[in-house]
């Protein structure tokens, strides 16, 4: 791809721009690539925690978006659409039992960051939703890390608006509680002697117990030290939105658009046909949803 495909075409919306493709515009669908590529990578990538299974999620999600279009099912928000698409792509039971590979660091804070979270607890926040499942995940990145609203999830994953607001808040309230208990049990016994007395009297203090979890969780409603301590650090979910992005490894991009390139007909070899055009209201039917997969290792 090079820059020459794409120019021109910066100022058009994520809509013109799945229109255009619609109607064999090479060009358009290249942009729109372009555009979303890197962002839909580091989702795929905290998913699947495998850097090719990542690329190669993205690169299934643009060929399935290439299908969808060519059929003129032209979406109302094609970025919360690619999201759904690279979802789907990358939570296949195949995809997901290649197992985990080179991603790079996944809980680093960018150069330019103010977050005042110190490395270990990032290491907790990202640990902890890695306790989640891969489709459990996928939506709270694409809510938390990619700002995609629960109305856009829900249009995007086909459920209503009510049930991707209870999944969020279910996700979310589980990495809250898991965070806090286990950053508690971690580091929170010697400013607090009443939970330290608390862990002192269970048969086991790990971590990873939920048994362990619960108790701390309810000591903590009762508890004002613990609950000003835990206050002292970022809300988990501000932690994990300000992850260092997840860069695609060198040449992904470019091999990616390279095989969808071989896919597409060139506008010249196109048959005549009526133009295709949107409907309103109408967006491209979202695949049927898969069963959650078992959680993946933190």
């Amino acid at each position: 791809m090079t820059h020459g495909e794409t120019a021109g075409y910066d100022e058009q919306t994520d809509r013109e721009l799945a229109i255009g493709a619609a109607n064999a515009d090479r060009h358009a669908f290249a942009a729109l690539f372009d555009r979303y590529f890197d962002e839909l990578y580091d989702s795929a990538a905290r998913t699947v925690l495998n850097a090719e299974e990542a690329a190669a999620a993205v690169e299934e999600a643009f060929s399935n978006a290439i299908d969808e279009l060519d059929a003129g099912r032209i979406p109302e928000d094609p970025r919360a659409w690619l999201f759904a698409l690279t979802r789907e792509a990358a939570t296949t039971e195949e995809r997901l039992s290649a197992g985990a590979g080179t991603v790079g660091s996944l809980a680093e804070a960018p150069q330019t960051s103010t977050d005042a979270a110190d490395q270990e607890f990032r290491e907790l926040v990202w640990s902890s939703a890695g306790e989640l499942s891969a489709r459990e995940y996928s939506l709270l990145d694409m809510h938390v890390r990619h700002g995609l609203s629960a109305r856009e999830i829900a249009a995007s994953i086909g459920v209503k608006e009510d049930r991707a607001v209870k999944m969020l808040n279910e996700i979310t309230s589980f990495i809250n509680e898991t965070v806090g208990s286990v950053h508690l049990i971690r580091r929170g016994r010697e400013g607090c002697p009443h939970l330290d007395h608390h862990l002192s009297q269970m048969a086991s203090s790990d971590d990873s117990s939920q048994e362990v979890r619960r108790g701390v969780q309810d000591h903590l409603k009762a508890c004002t030290t613990c609950r000003t301590a835990l206050a002292a650090f970022p809300a988990p979910m501000k932690v994990l939105a300000a992850l260092a992005p997840v860069a695609p490894h060198e040449g992904a991009k470019e091999l990616a658009w390279g095989n969808l390139e071989r896919t597409m007909v060139p506008p010249e070899e196109t048959p005549e046909a009526a133009a295709v055009a949107p409907q309103p209201g109408v967006a491209a039917e979202p695949p049927a949803p898969r069963p959650a997969m078992p959680p993946r290792p933190p």
